[in-house]
């Protein structure tokens, strides 16, 4: 059993964009990355001063903004540089291909669209938590496969 501190609350997502679009013309390379989306007035917040900044000619910071928005969700990516993973940042979100930034933005920000596919491989895999058997691992001092079992 893979024990992981991140609480799996449901929310946090497994992406990957293929680079290619409706057409199958390759745009950028294929990403992988774990995500959270934006939700509510909090998102609101965020693409109203998105378009407040290019509305009045500020499109280096609705883009910062755009970025930062991005990766302020993303955990993790497999974006490499050097060799080594590339930290997530706003600015390093910003150099990403103009392609793979609009896709970030609509999957993570306005959550109008859905990655090209969900990676399931063991090293990102949360699977449901049995919550009944976890409430009674608790409460009788029991593991959770001993729980499961309801002796």
């Amino acid at each position: 059993m893979r024990i992981s501190p991140i609480l799996s609350d449901g929310m946090t997502f497994d992406g990957y964009i293929d680079g290619n679009n409706a057409e199958g013309k390759h745009l950028h390379p294929p990403m992988t990355f774990r995500y959270r989306k934006w939700f509510g007035e909090a998102r609101d917040n965020i693409v109203n001063a998105i378009a407040d900044a290019h509305k009045s000619g500020d499109s280096s910071t609705g883009n910062a903004l755009s970025a930062r928005a991005i990766a302020d969700k993303i955990e993790t990516w497999n974006i490499m540089e050097d060799e080594a993973c590339l930290p997530v940042s706003g600015p390093n979100v910003q150099r990403l291909e103009p392609n793979c930034v609009d896709r970030l933005f609509g999957i993570i920000v306005l959550c109008t669209q859905a990655p090209d596919s969900v990676v399931n491989t063991e090293s990102n895999n949360h699977p449901p938590i049995d919550i009944e058997s976890r409430f009674r691992s608790i409460v009788d001092c029991k593991t959770p496969e001993e729980a499961a079992t309801k002796n």
